[in-house]
C-alpha cells in the first residue's frame, strides 16, 4: 500500500482527475499546517520501507528537518542510511525550464533518474515523493506551467510503485478580483487522484457549515470565472485588433521592400544591356557577369517566396537520410564565401573531432545553414566576425551561428522568426531582404522535428541562432559533445 497524506476527505463536489493512484494534492493556508501533513506522509512511507524523494525549497527543507529528526545531517548512522534523496526545487526549475518554457524531455529524464535512484535504495522498492516545484509556479501565477508539470508527473508515476504528494497555497489560487480562480484550480484538481482541503475547512464542525463554505467558494469562483471570461474576451479582441494592424503594417512594408528588391536587379540588368551594346569585349564580359549576379539574386528572392507558399500549404516533402554534419557545413560555407569576402568578414568553424551524422534532407539542411550565415553576414559590419559551431547536445545535433553584428531587442527576438519580420524599416545598408530567411529556417527546422531559438544581449552586442536537429536512429546519443 502506497503512503497517502493524512487529511480529511474532500467533499463530493470536488472534481476528480485521471491521475494514477497515490498522486494527491493538499491545499493549505499556513506553512505549519502543510509541514505537519508532509511529515505524517513521509513517516508513513518510511514505516512501509519506501524510499523518500524530496523536491523542496531551502525553507521547506529546514522546516521538515525540525519535525522529522531522521532527515537532519547530524542524525544517527541509521538515520543517515535511510533511502532519502533531497533536491533543491529552485535548481531543478533552472535546469528544466529553458528561456522560461518547460522542456518536457529534460523534465522526463530528471523524473526517471530521480525515481529510479531512490527506488533502487528502498528496501521495499517503493518511492514516497513530495514535490514543491508546482507550488512555486502556482504562487508566481504560472498555473499552466504547474499543470504541465503535474501531467508529466502522472506519466512518470503510471505503472510505478510510487506515490506523490503536491501542495498548493490557497492565496496562489486567487485571481485579480480576490476570489478563487475556478478554472485554474479545476485543472489542478483534475491532475490528482485525491484533493485534500485546506485547514480552515477542516475546522468546520458540522456538515451544514462545510456545505455552506463550499457553496460560498463555488459562488465566488463562478463570479470570478464570469468576470475573467469577459475580461479574457475583451483582451483577446484587443490583441486580435493589434495583430491585424501589425499584419497590415508588415504587409505594406513588405510590398514596399519587394518593390525595391525587384527594381534594383532589373535596373542593374538594364545597365548591363546598355553596356553590352558598346560591343567592346571587356564591356560585354562585365555586362554578362553583372546580369548573371542580378538574375541569381532575383531567382533566390522568388524561390524564398515560393518556399513560404509551399510550406504554408504543406507541399514541401523532405528526403531524409543520414548526412555528415561537416559536409553540410562545408556546402553552406562555400555558398556564402563570396559575400563574406566582399565584406572582409571572418568566419570561424568549430566542428566535432569525429564524424557526426544528422537525420535530414541534405538540400534543406544546407538551406537552413546558408540562411543563418547570410543573415549573420547581412547584419554584421565589414570586417566583423562570424562563428559557426556544431556538436551533439542532449541527443540532438546542435548548430549555432554567432555574430558580432547589430544585435536585437527582446521585443524583436519574440517575432524574429515571423514572415516579413524587420527589425527596422528597410535600408540599403543592411543589404535589403524581405525578412523571409529566418521564417524559412524555423519552418524547415520544425519540419525536421527540430527546434531553433535566437538570443541577443541587446543592440550592438551581436546575435546567436541555435538549431537542433535529430540524430539518425542508429547513432549513439551522448549527453553532450559540443565542439569549441
Amino acid at each position: 500500500m502506497s503512503a497517502t497524506p493524512q487529511a480529511a476527505e474532500i467533499p463530493p463536489q470536488a472534481p476528480r482527475g485521471e491521475a494514477p493512484p497515490g498522486h494527491n494534492v493538499q491545499l493549505y493556508e499556513s506553512d505549519d499546517f502543510l509541514e505537519g501533513v508532509v511529515t505524517a506522509y513521509l513517516q508513513e512511507g518510511l514505516q512501509q520501507d519506501a524510499g523518500v524523494l524530496l523536491l523542496v525549497t531551502e525553507e521547506r527543507w529546514a522546516g521538515l528537518q525540525r519535525r522529522l529528526p531522521c532527515l537532519r545531517a547530524d542524525a544517527t548512522d541509521a538515520g543517515r542510511d535511510l533511502p532519502i534523496r533531497v533536491l533543491d526545487a529552485q535548481q531543478v526549475r533552472d535546469r528544466v525550464f529553458v528561456d522560461g518554457v518547460l522542456n518536457e524531455r529534460l523534465f522526463r529524464r530528471f523524473i526517471d533518474a530521480a525515481l529510479g535512484a531512490v527506488r533502487r535504495r528502498a528496501p521495499g522498492g517503493r518511492v514516497c515523493a513530495y514535490g514543491e516545484l508546482v507550488d512555486m509556479l502556482w504562487r508566481e501565477g504560472h498555473a499552466k506551467s504547474a499543470v504541465q508539470v503535474e501531467r508529466l508527473w502522472n506519466e512518470a508515476l503510471s505503472g510505478r510503485a510510487a506515490s506523490l504528494l503536491c501542495a498548493y497555497h490557497t492565496h496562489g489560487a486567487h485571481g485579480a478580483h480576490g476570489a478563487m480562480d475556478a478554472s485554474a484550480m479545476e485543472l489542478i484538481c483534475h491532475t490528482h487522484a485525491q484533493v485534500s482541503p485546506a485547514e480552515s475547512f477542516l475546522h468546520l464542525e458540522t456538515d451544514e457549515e462545510r456545505s455552506r463554505a463550499v457553496s460560498l467558494l463555488q459562488h465566488r469562483a463562478g463570479a470570478t470565472s464570469e468576470l475573467a471570461a469577459r475580461k479574457a474576451a475583451e483582451d483577446a479582441l484587443r490583441s486580435r485588433q493589434g495583430e491585424l494592424a501589425e499584419q497590415a503594417r508588415q504587409r505594406d512594408q513588405s510590398i514596399a521592400v519587394l518593390g525595391h528588391e525587384l527594381r534594383n536587379p532589373l535596373t542593374a540588368i538594364l545597365c548591363a544591356l546598355r553596356l553590352a551594346r558598346s560591343g567592346k569585349p571587356d564591356a560585354v564580359e562585365r555586362a554578362v557577369a553583372l546580369a548573371e549576379r542580378q538574375v541569381r539574386k532575383m531567382s533566390h528572392l522568388i524561390e524564398d517566396l515560393l518556399d513560404v507558399t509551399r510550406l504554408s500549404h504543406g507541399k514541401i516533402r523532405l528526403q531524409r537520410e543520414p548526412i555528415e554534419v561537416a559536409r553540410c557545413v562545408e556546402q553552406a560555407v562555400e555558398a556564402i564565401r563570396p559575400l563574406l569576402a566582399a565584406r572582409r568578414q571572418r568566419l570561424s568553424l568549430a566542428l566535432p573531432a569525429e564524424p557526426t551524422l544528422l537525420l535530414g534532407d541534405p538540400v534543406r539542411v544546407e538551406q537552413i545553414l546558408s540562411n543563418l550565415l547570410h543573415n549573420a553576414s547581412k547584419y554584421t559590419p565589414d570586417e566583423g566576425e562570424i562563428a559557426l559551431r556544431a556538436g551533439v547536445v542532449e541527443g540532438m545535433v546542435e548548430l549555432a551561428v554567432q555574430d558580432t553584428g547589430r544585435g536585437m531587442t527582446t521585443e524583436f527576438i519574440a517575432r524574429v522568426f515571423e514572415p516579413f519580420a524587420q527589425s527596422e524599416p528597410w535600408d540599403a545598408g543592411s543589404g535589403g531582404g524581405l525578412g523571409l530567411g529566418l521564417s524559412l529556417v524555423r519552418e524547415l527546422v520544425e519540419l525536421h522535428g527540430g527546434s531553433v531559438r535566437a538570443h541577443s544581449d541587446g543592440l550592438g552586442r551581436g546575435s546567436t541562432f541555435v538549431v537542433r536537429l535529430p540524430l539518425p536512429a542508429e547513432a549513439s546519443i551522448p549527453t553532450s559533445r559540443m565542439a569549441g
